[in-house]
This record gives structure tokens, sequence and C-alpha cells, in this order.
């Protein structure tokens, strides 16, 4: 992989802005923003100094694709072996104390993640910045002067590299397979389940058929009909419940690509929609329309959000819509802590580069409307990602023999054809 000098250019800035001699991470996510390696567990450190090169620390058994990251300095432990078992940390602290004298460390300043925060890596495990991580970076790096970067960090992460934005965008395509896999699925009789299964399969077969991607897992989330007012809560978990026609289905994929992620959701309709559905999904789709149209540089993120919500609750639907507009995408699936958080309290300003969600949705009693696409900060209006249609006559499925596939294919970007 080459190196993305935009992203170290920027780290290099922010570091100097910040006066430090060094950054050293163990979060997933953060140890893919400074090395372009994403751990498969959360056992990986990455020390990014202010001379030098960086270097990536990683299990033994990660070294294939660790070394697929653009960092060349890779560095190898063994926490346990058939000869000898050991603490991650204790296996970890010899080479980070060479570290410390290789890049002259000796007394500098050293940010480091202070504030924790417990995200999935791409295996079962999380990845954590414990106390004792924290206490095993002090004995190695003696007398350093640490100091919390987490500012630094999200300030890093709020912005993506031309790189990363191409990540996301492929996240999307890869994504909405797996919405149009769903569209094909839903009529009545079939169960949630059977739509999230079709969802899965479509992700994994087209992010599998797509060069060069490694890995990919999917989170598929099916709620139907009354049920649909769930889809604004996180325990809105797939069930075995049975579509039946005059039911709504909102269908909302995590879909994880290479270390980034989309985020990505769409409303369907099994036979004609009543006139409180049909009203319900115009005005989600005019809230977003209106948030793009207000969305630029230098715009306030709040200003965004109150642009939509403002349409919503002129549709009588401002109570209905029960959290931000959205939240920022890329190295997480749902960031927020990082910019940008659209929502009528949020102090953060659309910067270009940002990746979001725009989710304008409503729930009400016995049904649920809710449309998420990813979007990106341009000097102009937003792009959205998110290569899928989303009119009413595409999401009403008594028409879908008439009507074709929403799924719009980059080129550039499609899996290859299976042999």
């Amino acid at each position: 992989m080459q190196v993305d000098q935009q992203r170290v250019e920027r780290v290099l800035h922010q570091m100097r802005v910040s006066g430090l001699d060094a950054l050293l991470c163990r979060l997933p996510y953060n140890v893919l923003m400074l090395t372009g390696y994403a751990p498969v567990g959360g056992d990986s450190f990455a020390l990014f100094p202010l001379e030098g090169e960086p270097v990536l620390v990683v299990p033994r058994e990660e070294e294939v694709v660790a070394r697929n990251g653009w960092v060349k300095d890779v560095r190898l432990y063994a926490a346990e072996s058939l000869s000898q078992r050991s603490t991650v940390l204790e296996a970890v602290e010899p080479i980070l104390s060479r570290l410390t004298r290789e890049k002259g460390l000796l007394g500098g300043v050293v940010g480091y993640e202070h504030d924790y925060d417990a995200v999935p890596s791409s295996a079962t495990q999380l990845g954590v910045t414990s106390p004792a991580t924290l206490q095993l970076f002090r004995e190695a790096f003696g007398d350093a002067d640490w100091k919390p970067a987490d500012g630094d960090l999200k300030e890093l992460g709020a912005v993506l590299t031309e790189r990363e934005v191409d990540l996301v965008r492929l996240a999307n395509l890869v994504a909405a397979h797996g919405v149009d896999a769903a569209r094909d699925a839903i009529r009545p009789g079939v169960r949630e389940c059977d739509v999230a299964a079709a969802v899965a399969d479509a992700v994994l077969r087209a992010g599998h058929r797509t060069e060069p991607v490694r890995r990919v897992m999917v989170f598929p989330h099916v709620v139907s009909g009354p049920r649909a007012e769930l889809a604004a809560w996180p325990h809105a978990f797939t069930t075995g419940r049975r579509l039946d026609r005059g039911d709504q289905v909102v269908v909302q994929i995590e879909v994880y690509v290479d270390g980034f992620w989309a985020c990505v959701a769409r409303t369907f309709f099994v036979g004609e929609p009543n006139s409180e559905q049909r009203a319900a999904y115009e005005s989600c789709l005019d809230a977003g329309e209106m948030a793009r149209q207000v969305e630029r540089p230098g715009v306030s993120a709040a200003g965004v959000d109150i642009a939509a919500r403002t349409v919503l609750t002129r549709r009588g639907y401002g109570e209905a819509f029960r959290h931000g507009l959205g939240h920022g995408v890329g190295f997480q699936a749902i960031s927020r802590h990082t910019p940008p958080r659209l929502h009528p309290l949020s102090g953060d300003v659309m910067r270009e580069g940002m990746v979001h969600t725009a989710e304008p949705s409503v729930y009400m009693p016995g049904f649920g409307v809710r449309i998420v696409d990813d979007l990106l900060v341009t000097d102009g209006a937003p792009e959205q990602l998110t290569p899928l249609e989303k009119e009413l006559d595409w999401a009403v499925l008594s028409r879908r023999r008439a009507t074709p596939s929403g799924l719009r294919r980059p080129h550039h970007l499609s899996p290859s054809p299976s042999p």
C-alpha cells in the first residue's frame, strides 16, 4: 500500500501545533488512521514520532495482514507461544522501551489516548486503552512528559483524506448491494431474518469480489410493521416476524471494508403505502433535501440539523424525529464523539472532507420511516456516497418488477464478475 501522504502531513502538522514529539495509540481506529492498518484484534500499537518513520507493533499472528498497511517498520511480539506465556503488555514492553531510545523520545512529550473508549475491532474483541496500558507506556518511555491527545486525535479523525474517502465510498457501494438484495427479498410471508440473511449474503459476496478488498463485515437490522417505530433505537433487533401486505420495512446496514465503515438505511413498503405513511416518507425526503441545500463548509452542524428538523416540524413530525440528523462515519460506523455531530446543540462546524450520515426519520406509534445516506462535505453541495435510489416509487415493492434496481454502480469500484 502506498503511503497516505495527506494523512502523514496532517498528523505531523497537528503534532507541531500541540507540541508533541510523538503519538502513541492503541485504539484500533486510531491505529488505522496513523498507519493504514486496521487491527484484527485490539492488541496493536502505533507509534508516530515527529522525527523519523512511524512504527506499528502487532502480535506475530497478524504479521501477514499488518504488512498490508503503509507503515513499513512493523515490530512483532508473541504474547503466547508453545514455550512461554505472557500478557500482551509484558510482551510489548521491551519493544516500546527500545523504540523510546531509537526515536530519541526520552524526556519528550508523548500524546496518548486518555479518554477511554470501547470500539469493536474486526474480530470479536474490544480494543480499549486501559489504566494498565497507560502504566506500560510510562514504564517503557521513562521520564517522558505524557499529554492527553484525545482532542488532537478527534481533530485528525474529523476530516478524511482522499484515500480514506475512497474507502468509505467503497464500503457504501458494498452496503448498497445489501440494500438492493433486501429490496428483492421483501414480499409478504418472508421473515425479517430471511431479509437480513439476503443482505449479509449479498454484502459478503460483493465485498469479496472487489479487488483488493481483504476483510468484510456486515451488521444488518430489519424491523417491519409496527416494529418499525423501534428503528430509532439500538435494540431494534431483527426477529422471525413474517412480513405482511401493508407493512413498512426498515433495513439498516453497517458495513466494514478493510477498516472503513458505511452506515446506510432505506424504508420499503410491502404493497401501497397509506396516506400517513406516504406523507411521512415524502417529508423525510424533503427534510434531507433541505439539509443538503444548507450544508456547506463553514456552516454550523446545528444549522444543518435545524434545516431538516424545521421541515419535519412544519409537517407535524417534530416530536417524531427523535435523534440528531447525523454523526461522523468512516473510521467508525457510528462516531458520536468525533465531529461532525449534526444535532441542534452541536458546536461543530462543517469542513470539507468530513463524512457523516444524514438520517431524517419519523417514528410514530405503529410505523416508522428511516432513510440514511453517507455524505461527503465538499467545497459546494455535499456528495452522496451512498449509491442508492430513495424516491417513493422505488421504495414501494408492489411495483418492484416494473422499476429498476436502485443500485448505481461506479464502474471503477464495481465487484468483478463471478468466474
